[in-house]
């Protein structure tokens, strides 16, 4: 009796979608490092804050890269993406709701999208996480 493995040279659904994430990350982070003026003065927040979360966007893309390209992938990964993925939304939905920063009505937009994405990123980490550990 012979076994037969099947190696697939696709990448995994959950390794796609970290490396997907890797890619926006570093997209918004280098736009927001890049126009922190003109982004803060559109959404009401200071330039410095938002030159701050980009670079913090392009170390955290590095991360994504750099361990989501390992083959196999650590397996801490995928749950510090998640987790940060979110932690990044609900301090979002926290900041919306408090009202605490000076968002213009642009911003208060942007910030929810960027919470859009942030959490459709992170359900499609989980699927994939998902299908991984079955």
């Amino acid at each position: 009796m012979s076994t037969q493995v099947r190696i697939s040279t696709q990448p995994s659904m959950l390794k796609t979608v970290i490396l997907a994430d890797a890619v926006y990350c570093d997209v918004v982070g280098l736009g927001l490092l890049l126009f922190n003026r003109r982004i803060g003065d559109w959404t009401g927040l200071p330039a410095a804050a938002v030159a701050i979360t980009g670079a913090l966007l392009l170390v955290w893309a590095l991360v994504l890269f750099v361990f989501g390209r390992r083959s196999p992938m650590p397996g801490w990964l995928p749950y510090l993406v998640i987790g940060g993925n979110v932690v990044w939304v609900l301090f979002t939905v926290a900041a919306l709701v408090g009202g605490f920063l000076p968002l213009t009505t642009a911003g208060t937009w942007a910030l929810v999208i960027i919470a859009d994405i942030v959490a459709i990123f992170a359900v499609l980490q989980y699927i994939g996480l998902r299908r991984e550990t079955r």
